[in-house]
């Protein structure tokens, strides 16, 4: 697997780290691997105090943020693409998708069809677009 470059500051990491009280979780949340977490937050990652984290108030939309599929994997699928949009990138191939996500093929399958304004098909794979847009312009070219 190939190095990828991260667009994330140690203010952002450090915000995602407070939101979450967990490295693993806010790491999953920014889209990144842990390890890279932890080197943006350079050895400053000190666990939330546990008074705090107890009087987290636990609702049923901070359950499901956590655990739901029907709510992760949409909101995983929409940050990276708004992500995309801010880099200035307007495609990628679904399985570069899929890696950069860490969307299973079987689980992306199932919820292909609410972002299916944004897949293309070409050569029999799917090309995501980074919104509606860009799809139909995709879409109405002469491709190979």
């Amino acid at each position: 697997m190939t190095a990828k470059s991260v667009s994330i500051t140690h203010e952002q990491a450090k915000a995602a780290l407070q939101k979450y009280h967990n490295k693993c979780a806010a790491a999953r949340a920014l889209g990144i691997h842990h390890d890279t977490m932890a080197k943006l937050l350079g050895g400053a990652y000190t666990p939330a105090p546990a008074s705090a984290t107890a009087n987290a108030r636990r609702t049923l939309q901070s359950f499901r943020e956590q655990f739901d599929k029907d709510t992760i994997v949409p909101r995983r699928i929409t940050d990276f693409l708004k992500k995309m949009a801010d880099d200035g990138d307007l495609w990628i191939p679904e399985a570069e998708l899929r890696e950069r996500t860490h969307i299973s093929a079987a689980t992306l399958n199932t919820y292909r069809d609410m972002f299916a304004g944004h897949i293309v098909q070409v050569d029999r794979k799917n090309i995501w677009a980074v919104n509606k847009g860009v799809a139909n312009q995709i879409r109405r070219m002469k491709l190979l």
